[in-house]
Formats: C-alpha cells, sequence, structure tokens
C-alpha cells in the first residue's frame, strides 16, 4: 500500500471538515508530508494549471510531476485507489460514482452553513446553488421533524397532545417565518441565514438524541425529559448567537428566532394542538 507522493491537495483551512480528512490522509501516509496545502496559502502563478475558482468549490489535487490536476471527488478517488487499489472499479462504477458526486456537492457547496468558524483573511468561499442549499434545508427539516415528533411523546403529559404532523408543521413554520424576517432584513443574507438556522435546529435535534434513547428504559419522567429540552433550547440559543456574529446579522434574527418559539408554545397550550 504505497503513498501516493508528489501529490498535494490544496484544503480549505476554515473547514474542519477538510482540515480533518485531508490531516488524515498525511497522517496515516496516504499523500507524503507535503501532500496538503491551504488555498489560503496560495500565490498567484504557484500552479499554473490551478483553477482558482473551481478549487473553492472542490478540493483540487496536483500532480507536482506533471501538474495534472483534478477536482473533488476525482481526486478524493485518486488517493483512496492508490491506497486500495481493489476499491477503484467500485469507486468509478457509474451509479455508486453518481451518488457519491451528489454527496460530494452537497456537503461542499454547504459546508460553511454546516460548520461555521471565523474566515481567514483568504476565505475559501463555495459558490452559492440554490439546489444544494434547499437539499441542505429538506434534509435538515426532515430529520429534525421525525426526531422531535419521537422526543415529543416524552413529554406527553406536560405538552397537549398533538398531531403527527405538528413538529413538521412547527419546523416548516419557523423556515417561512425566519425566511420573512430575512427577506426584509437582510435579502442577500437570506439562503445563508436559513441554512445556519438549521444546521442548528439539526444540532440540537442530535442532541436529543441520546435521551430520547434513555426513554425507552426509564419510566415515565416528563418533567426530566421537558428540563433536559430546555437546556438544549438554550444551547441551541447560544449557537444562534455566535453564528449570527460571523454573519454580520445582529441581534433581531436571534430575536425573532425567539419570539416564532413563544408564540408556537403559546398557540399549543391555548388551542391545545
Amino acid at each position: 500500500m504505497a503513498t501516493l507522493r508528489h501529490h498535494t491537495l490544496i484544503y480549505d483551512r476554515d473547514c474542519p471538515m477538510c482540515r480533518a480528512y485531508t490531516g488524515t490522509f498525511v497522517k496515516r501516509g496516504w499523500l507524503d508530508g507535503q501532500g496538503r496545502m491551504p488555498y489560503s496559502d496560495i500565490e498567484a502563478g504557484d500552479y499554473c494549471g490551478l483553477d482558482l475558482q473551481r478549487a473553492k468549490d472542490e478540493i483540487a489535487l496536483i500532480d507536482g510531476e506533471t501538474g495534472e490536476v483534478v477536482y473533488g471527488l476525482q481526486g478524493l478517488i485518486k488517493v483512496v485507489s492508490h491506497r486500495w487499489p481493489l476499491f477503484q472499479n467500485f469507486l468509478l462504477y457509474r451509479p455508486v460514482r453518481w451518488v457519491l458526486q451528489r454527496l460530494y456537492y452537497f456537503i461542499s457547496y454547504n459546508r460553511k452553513v454546516i460548520v461555521a468558524v471565523q474566515p481567514s483573511c483568504r476565505p475559501c468561499n463555495p459558490s452559492f446553488h440554490l439546489g444544494y442549499r434547499l437539499a441542505w434545508l429538506l434534509f435538515t427539516f426532515f430529520t429534525v421533524s421525525v426526531i422531535l415528533t419521537a422526543y415529543a411523546g416524552t413529554m406527553a403529559t406536560l405538552l397537549p397532545e398533538g398531531g403527527r404532523l405538528r413538529e413538521y408543521a412547527v419546523c416548516g413554520g419557523q423556515v417561512l417565518f425566519q425566511g420573512l424576517v430575512l427577506f426584509g432584513y437582510r435579502r442577500p443574507k437570506m439562503m445563508d441565514y436559513l441554512g445556519n438556522m438549521m444546521t442548528v435546529s439539526l444540532m440540537g435535534a442530535l442532541a436529543l438524541l441520546p435521551m430520547l434513547l434513555v426513554s425507552h428504559w426509564l419510566p415515565a419522567m416528563p418533567l426530566l425529559f421537558a428540563g433536559y429540552f430546555l437546556l438544549v433550547a438554550g444551547g441551541m440559543l447560544l449557537e444562534h448567537l455566535r453564528r449570527m456574529k460571523l454573519l454580520q446579522l445582529g441581534l433581531l434574527p436571534s430575536m425573532t428566532w425567539i419570539l416564532y418559539r413563544l408564540l408556537v408554545v403559546t398557540i399549543i397550550f391555548f388551542t391545545g394542538t
């Protein structure tokens, strides 16, 4: 299992996921010690065949001997196939490659709303892709709604019994409510905001999973599960505030985010739905 030598991955320094897997390639010997370089360290003219804009969307793999540049999934397949040649045919099989390509774009185009960090002086921001941003919103919407529907059962004696689609309506309503707020407040940042907001919701939903699993072995303790839910909601608010600071959107989105949740709770208790 030889090391792929004289090849360099150009990665996004501001993306923890990019740092993690490129660092793993080098640490595990899949690439040599010079096998990765941050995009922000590249100077104009360093690599004559490198498309700087495309490299923001798809990580570039540069052959230091021939100057050949491949991007995105093709580069990752080259690294993996060199290490494990038996996987090459499987990874290049058209249906598998098609699925992996869509998954790669799904993560790459949304990576700045999945993991929000303070950008460096030369950020490697991917192009905005409406289709993949909508896909992220739909993915998080359904995932969050499913988990919240299940978690609501742990607080059944504290909450009025609602329909099976209540959490879907609540989650979808928040996207519409906050979307209208941002449309009138900072329209150019609306889709970036919604992506970040739904990531916060996804983080909160995933944080509920341990207690949801525990609920299968604990007797009915709705106050315990409600208290944990409020603790998670507090953490979500802090993360929402942090992301608003990075987006330079001020306090208004966080205030309307809280307002929507208060309105939902009021409606649930007063209407019993």
